[in-house]
């Protein structure tokens, strides 16, 4: 009875971790750890340092070191994984606006032409890209896209839809209104374009580390998350361990409103260089 009662106090034991993003993961580090946040300052570079010291930033009185997460956990650098972002919304955005004037070219009277309004055959797909589910003003953008892109589609099956016996305005009316959402729909692409473009500040988070502080660069802090220790799982070594052998993740946290995983990061591995091999 004494061990039940022992095993439900320490499940219902609860922790709290600071969660935030890189790239499309979450993360996380035990709150006691975290001194404060604040957003990426003035960042000057050091000689000699390992590629994943970003550099080091003055913070009120300290000149503190910045861990860039992104490459300490074998991430693209944030700048890398903007250029392929625009190229790629650049590529989908060209093929859209083409297959729409192959759209608007063909009318609403040729029968070939019927397999247009077929979402399987238009490149949207891209624009649920995992990318803007941690950015909410991207998010936001992608979501007006979506919807009017619905409309697009909507517009495009009553063209074909209309009879032939149609007055000649109707199909004027109708093709105006594709072309309308068509050009709605690329304008908010183009928003989508200069906002990746624009970025966004990164933030540090200010850890302590044997009563030294040091920065970690993330790309979004989200907020205090409070887990019971039934949520926790040990770390899968498997797919979480460096290739310098260097175990940076201690546990797994699975949250109650999301499906993915939170991964607890061991702060004193993330700032211990790999040792060199012997010559």
């Amino acid at each position: 009875m004494g061990r039940a009662v022992r095993d439900v106090r320490e499940e219902e034991r609860t922790s709290q971790i600071v969660e935030f993003g890189v790239g499309s993961g979450r993360f996380g580090i035990p709150v006691e750890r975290v001194r404060e946040m604040t957003s990426l300052g003035h960042l000057d570079r050091i000689a000699g340092a390992p590629p994943w010291i970003a550099g080091v930033i003055r913070l009120r009185e300290e000149i503190l070191p910045v861990v860039d997460l992104r490459l300490r956990l074998g991430l693209p650098s944030l700048e890398d994984e903007r250029r392929s972002l625009l190229a790629e919304l650049t590529r989908c955005r060209e093929w859209h606006s083409g297959w729409v004037e192959r759209v608007l070219a063909e009318g609403p009277k040729r029968t070939g032409v019927a397999k247009a309004s077929d979402r399987d055959l238009c490149d949207e797909r891209f624009w649920t890209g995992h990318i803007y589910d941690e950015v909410p003003r991207l998010r936001q953008i992608a979501d007006r896209a979506h919807a009017n892109h619905d409309e697009l589609h909507a517009a495009i099956r009553d063209m074909h839809c209309a009879s032939g016996e149609e007055p000649e305005s109707t199909t004027s009316d109708l093709l105006a209104e594709v072309e309308i959402r068509a050009a709605s729909f690329d304008l908010q692409i183009e928003e989508l374009q200069r906002q990746v473009s624009e970025g966004t500040r990164p933030m540090v988070i200010v850890v302590t580390v044997d009563d030294v502080c040091t920065c970690l660069q993330v790309d979004r802090v989200h907020s205090v998350v409070s887990f019971r220790d039934a949520q926790r799982s040990p770390a899968p070594l498997g797919s979480l361990v460096t290739s310098d052998g260097t175990q940076l993740v201690s546990q797994v946290v699975k949250t109650e409103k999301d499906p993915r995983v939170v991964q607890v990061l061991d702060v004193d591995n993330l700032l211990t260089a790999a040792p060199r091999p012997a010559p």
